[in-house]
This record gives structure tokens, C-alpha cells and sequence, in this order.
């Protein structure tokens, strides 16, 4: 079973033994803390949801999904660059050696 859907049916479940269940503010606001840089880890299940938003909180939802990844996006290609200029450097420190 996918991940993603080990989410949805390990959601399901919760809900139904605790009855607890987020509103579309909710999920905004968790949205929006994360695109606003906290460390909140939301599966990519709960992501696919808001792919195609339908009412204006959707929507919402997904530019703050948007930004997250676009962010992230930034962050990993700075630390490849990085990581690729390090090692140049190494490798250009054993060629004199």
C-alpha cells in the first residue's frame, strides 16, 4: 500500500474513533504556518486534496501549498550547489596532493 494512502485510510480511521475532524479553516491556518516556515510535516495526501480547489478557501489553501514548494524548491537547489561546489573543491585538493 502507498504511503499516501496508508494517510487517507489511517485518517479515516482516527475520525472515526475520536470523531475528530478539521474545517477548512483548519487546514488553512496549518497551511499557512508552514508556508510561513514552520516545521509542521503534512503528507503529500493531504497536499493532493487542494490540487484542484473548488471554493475560494481551497484555493487559498493551494497558493500556500505553491509557496511551501517553491521554498523548498529554493532551499534544496541552494544546499546542491553547495554540496557540488564542496566537492570540486575536495576534488581539486587531491589532484595537488
Amino acid at each position: 500500500m502507498y504511503y499516501s494512502a496508508q494517510i487517507q485510510a489511517d485518517y479515516r480511521r482516527y475520525v472515526k474513533m475520536f470523531g475528530a475532524q478539521m474545517d477548512i479553516r483548519e487546514f488553512t491556518r496549518l497551511f499557512w504556518e508552514r508556508a510561513e516556515g514552520s516545521k509542521a510535516k503534512i503528507p503529500k495526501a493531504m497536499e493532493d486534496a487542494f490540487r484542484e480547489p473548488a471554493t475560494d478557501d481551497e484555493r487559498q489553501i493551494k497558493t500556500f501549498i505553491d509557496r511551501f514548494n517553491a521554498q523548498q524548491a529554493t532551499r534544496l537547489e541552494q544546499e546542491l550547489f553547495k554540496q557540488r561546489t564542496r566537492l570540486r573543491m575536495q576534488s581539486g585538493r587531491c589532484k595537488r596532493r
